[in-house]
């Protein structure tokens, strides 16, 4: 050992006399960094010089090359020790700070660089600048999904920031504490690979101290429940529901919508917690929303968890429709990880329901990602389903070849549970001593408390020791325990574990030699395994069951039934559709099930109702040729089943596809779509017969339904519609006409002729007051839309957090006070037109939205997934120069050339003088009428104030000023408040006489009012109404006031 030494200290000492100066500069500043570099941190050095030491290091065999990441490591030849000596601690500080501006110089454009020095860190004094590019470098790691490389920069965001907090909290900064905060946080949700649970317990606490010292609510709440997920995933469920509850109390009073939504998917959990699947299901399934909206790995995680709970309620081709969703959405998304996840997730529920062959390509694939992702967990668990498969295949040596791969510590054999199909299957074969012994302890069984698990695993684990044959019992207390548990398991609806314990107890009996009770637990796990998963039956108790139990034909009579019970039940189209798509994939097996019917709104054929198959799946290329056979089916006309097998990408297997047209009076007016991979679809003769028959009663159904749904959608909005223009008849608008004859209001006239019977969006310019909206309305008056509804929409008007709802409308729950659907202006404008005064008011957000919905006339409402078709007329207005806003950025430059179609100037009222005594004669007759008031027609003299007046305010403020007039009640009409006022408009009338108090100024003009309306207080032209007030405010006034309301009544009556 000596000699070694000396020989390695030779051996340095002579390579370091072949450098030159800068080349040992080079070399001690490379040997700084501990696990290797990379070429690109050291810019300033000529390439010959790098690339001739790089050559001598090889040469010695120091380092090595990670061709992928352009990294070479040190070699464990490399004899370190030796140049330590050399090494200058400050100017390797000074050499590590310059490596981390480099990659943040670089972000994004060559990412990959920047997690090399990251490593290097921890033995520095780390800057502010340095921490913010870890955690670049890392998000940005987690962005492409690298996430081993991202927990490894993540991991020391922590322990450099940790180690500062520990030794001097009082002397940490905030930034330092949220950017702490926000590296646990996203280390913990990567962790799902990576399961270190145990080390995330004490940075999560932590991150939760920041918090409090922060006095951030909206942090302590997604830190508790961060908290609660990680113990949830450890399987540590009674800490984890109490930290998950903790958050989502602290939510409730947070008023905040993303931190409620990600509260709501966590709830599932809650229900897991007590075993409760069905509730579960439902409760995920209502806050899911669509799979592109998730914006974390956990949610997806979660969502794909689902998929295996379906299989346990019975079913597993609801769950294998969600592996397939997600693994389309990871592959659309770079998603690798979650993609491994959901080939094992697949290939777990195809081994629960012993689809062998299936199964084994799934969790291949799931190997081999895993392999490439270096995520271990995911690996070693699948490679457990593999050897499951080839012992079930009596393929011993090849599950003992690949068992040898395995090396698993005690704590993930513990983490295996979360599996626990798997896991049953596994331990299903150990107990038979089928697999090779490596020293595995399973004792911990026997030590879970029932507390410290989900109830499904507890139980699945007090079946596989109740019938372990090493148990001490005998098999009639089994019997008894197993019975015990069967109830128990039933009550919480895991139908599949219900149907394994079943099983056993038909074994026992049959054991026992008890054949009557041994047929009845056989006949009933039968029931359940038959259309789902016929290969789980046990095969050595198929002789219990009756001959014809084991036929794949289904009943004429139950199916019958089953549909007359679907078709008769239901008068909305939804649920009709949605009872036959279960009923007959009940009968056939399908994996996936469609109704497609012709849009009475497009040309397109549109998916109603499904099982397993999303909107998202109709638009991928894989089911192109599917849809093909669909269209031909639709197009042809003709009754005829189409029956075809179509190759899967994925090389699982071909997809059985049979289409159904649905016939209605010899035409045909939709199709039934079912395919599968994984299940028999055994589609007999008699089958096809069977479902012919049924078609044309299906698209009598559909018929039906769809009447009933078209009169109740009318009469809905025909309510809305009566409820909208009720709220705008509060609006007094006294345009009738567009009124005028002069040049400029003649143009108008001509250009709304011109474009009123297109389709094509307007956009009306114009001054406030101009009478923009009546343009607008004349534009729909003249158009084919004139006998539909015109919806108006002030965006001016609107709050920036309401008016999405407003325009779109919002599902029940989207928000805090949405306490029901709410249908959006665009779908009451169905048909119709749509008028959006002030558009140039619209936030950002909303202009994206408004972009999408004229480019498809298709909307979400908030809070929803559905997409709805609206076949509106778009008309817009604004006051504002709309390209000077573009140019200032306030407004979308695309958005503006789709409103910009065809513009339409209206003129301000002094650009039109001409046509002002025709308004004011108007106005004048239509307001005297309205107030009971004499119309004695406007003197010449006070007809040349009004034309010489400027009109600011346009019309809007010459239809006030003559209704002022009208209220004044004088017995010839004078304009006075507009004498001396030039066209220029300087001068504006004195409303308050500076001599009064407030009061005074009260009591004069209650008593005005009084003398005007002649002593009448409530009313049409009452005081009140002249006064813009309630009866009973002014009648309270006046008491306070000591006004009598006598005199004036005396006088009136005089």
């Amino acid at each position: 050992m000596e000699g070694n030494k000396k020989l390695e200290m030779i051996e340095a000492d002579t390579f370091i006399t072949t450098l030159d100066e800068v080349q040992k500069s080079l070399f001690l500043d490379m040997i700084s960094f501990t696990k290797g570099f990379s070429l690109d941190w050291f810019p300033d050095i000529p390439a010959s010089k790098i690339m001739g030491l790089v050559l001598k290091l090889y040469d010695q065999g120091w380092i090595m090359h990670d061709n992928q990441n352009d990294f070479y490591p040190w070699s464990p030849r490399f004899p370190r020790q030796h140049f330590s000596i050399e090494i200058n601690p400050k100017e390797t500080a000074g050499l590590h700070g310059n490596t981390t501006d480099l990659p943040a110089k670089r972000l994004p454009d060559k990412e990959r660089k920047t997690l090399r020095p990251t490593g290097q860190f921890l033995t520095i004094d780390a800057l502010d600048s340095d921490i913010q590019t870890l955690l670049d470098a890392a998000t940005t790691e987690e962005k492409n999904h690298q996430i081993s490389t991202a927990i490894a920069c993540y991991d020391n965001v922590i322990e450099l920031i940790g180690k500062q907090y520990h030794n001097k909290p009082q002397d940490l900064s905030d930034n330092l504490r949220r950017a702490f905060i926000y590296a646990v946080k996203h280390w913990a949700g990567l962790s799902l690979f990576f399961p270190v649970f145990h080390d995330l317990n004490k940075p999560l606490f932590t991150a939760l101290d920041m918090a409090v010292d922060l006095g951030d609510k909206n942090l302590q709440a997604s830190i508790e429940l961060m908290i609660g997920q990680n113990y949830w995933v450890s399987l540590q469920i009674k800490d984890a529901v109490q930290h998950l509850r903790r958050g989502w109390n602290m939510v409730q009073n947070l008023n905040d919508e993303e931190m409620e939504k990600r509260s709501l998917k966590l709830k599932m959990l809650n229900y897991l917690s007590q075993g409760n699947l069905f509730q579960a299901i439902d409760q995920h399934e209502h806050s899911i929303g669509n799979i592109e909206s998730f914006d974390d790995d956990f949610s997806l995680f979660i969502f794909l968890s689902l998929g295996f709970i379906y299989t346990e309620v019975g079913m597993p081709q609801r769950g294998l429709g969600i592996c397939e969703a997600m693994r389309n959405h990871c592959t659309k998304h770079a998603n690798n990880p979650l993609l491994s996840y959901s080939y094992l997730m697949s290939g777990t529920i195809l081994l629960e329901i012993r689809q062998l062959q299936s199964s084994k390509i799934c969790l291949e694939k799931a190997v081999q990602i895993a392999k490439t992702e270096n995520i271990f967990s995911l690996e070693v668990t699948a490679k457990i389903g593999l050897v499951c498969i080839a012992c079930l295949e009596g393929h011993m040596d090849v599950a003992a070849a690949i068992y040898s791969t395995i090396e698993l510590p005690h704590l993930s054999w513990y983490y295996l549970l979360n599996y626990f199909a798997l896991f049953d299957t596994f331990y299903s074969l150990y107990g038979k001593n089928v697999l090779p012994d490596k020293g595995i302890s399973y004792d911990f069984l026997n030590q879970i408390r029932e507390d410290a698990v989900y109830p499904q695993i507890y139980n699945m684990i007090r079946r596989l020791l109740i019938v372990l044959p090493e148990s001490n019992l005998s098999d009639k207390e089994k019997i008894a325990q197993l019975a015990e548990l069967e109830s128990i398991v039933e009550q919480k609806g895991s139908t599949f574990q219900l149907a394994k314990i079943r099983t056993e107890i038909a074994k026992l009996y049959l054991k026992t030699n008890d054949l009557p009770n041994a047929k009845i637990y056989a006949q009933e796990a039968w029931n359940f395994l038959k259309p789902i998963a016929r290969d789980a039956f046990p095969a050595n108790l198929l002789h219990l069951l009756p001959h014809s139990d084991l036929s794949k034909e289904a009943s004429l009579s139950d199916l019958v039934i089953e549909m007359g019970n679907a078709l008769a039940t239901q008068d909305s189209i939804k649920g009709l559709l949605t009872n036959i798509i279960a009923s007959l994939s009940r009968m056939t097996g399908a994996e996936r099930s469609a109704i497609f019917i012709k849009d009475s709104e497009s040309p397109k054929l549109k998916m109603v109702a499904s099982r397993n198959l999303f909107d998202e799946n109709i638009l991928d290329e894989d089911f192109q040729p599917s849809f093909e056979i669909i269209r031909q089916v639709f197009n042809s006309g003709k009754e005829n089943v189409s029956e075809r097998e179509i190759a899967d990408s994925e090389v699982i297997g071909k997809r059985k596809v049979v289409i159904t047209p649905l016939m209605l009076n010899e035409q045909v007016i939709g199709v039934l779509y079912q395919d599968s991979r994984f299940f028999s679809l055994d589609i007999s003769l008699q089958g096809i017969n069977i479902i012919s028959a049924l078609a044309s009663q299906i698209a009598l159904a559909i018929d039906r339904a769809q009447a009933h749904d078209e009169i109740a959608k009318l009469n809905k909005k025909l309510i809305q519609e009566n409820l909208y223009y009720l709220d705008e008849k509060e609006e007094f608008r006294p345009f009738g006409e567009i009124i005028g004859s002069s040049k400029a209001i003649t143009e108008v006239q001509r250009l709304i002729r011109k474009v009123a019977p297109t389709q094509s969006a307007v956009l009306i310019y114009g001054e406030t007051g101009v009478g923009k909206e009546l343009v607008a309305r004349a534009i729909h008056r003249e158009s084919s839309r004139k006998n539909t509804a015109f919806i108006r929409v002030n965006c001016a008007a609107l709050p920036e957090s309401l008016i999405d709802s407003e325009l779109f409308g919002h599902e029940k729950g989207a928000f805090t006070g949405a306490i029901k659907t709410k249908a959006g202006r665009f779908e009451l404008a169905h048909q119709g037109t749509i008028f959006l005064d002030e558009v140039s008011e619209l936030p950002p957000s909303t202009q994206s939205r408004l972009l999408r919905i004229l480019q498809e006339k298709e909307f979400q409402r908030v809070g929803g997934t559905k997409l709805l078709y609206s076949d509106f007329r778009l008309i817009t207005a604004t006051n504002k120069d709309l390209k000077k806003e573009v140019e200032a950025g306030r407004f979308r430059e695309d958005l503006f050339y789709r409103l910009n179609v065809y513009p339409i100037r209206v003129p301000p009222l002094r650009e039109r003088r001409e046509d002002i005594p025709a308004l004011a004669i108007y106005f004048l007759k239509l307001l005297s009428s309205q107030c009971g008031k004499p119309y004695s027609g406007i003197t010449t003299a006070e007809m040349e104030k009004l034309q010489s007046y400027s009109w600011p305010g346009n019309i809007r403020e010459l239809s006030n000023i003559i209704e002022r007039t009208v209220i004044s009640g004088d017995a010839q009409f004078r304009f006075a408040e507009l004498t001396g006022n030039s066209t220029q408009g300087e001068n504006r009338p004195e409303m308050f006489d500076k001599t009064l108090n407030l009061i005074d100024f009260e009591k004069k003009l209650i008593l005005k009012a009084l003398e005007r309306s002649g002593g009448i207080i409530g009313g049409k032209c009452g005081a009140s109404e002249l006064l813009g007030i309630k009866r009973t405010t002014l009648i309270h006034r006046m008491k306070k006031l000591s006004i009598k309301v006598e005199h004036y009544r005396s006088l009136n009556s005089s």
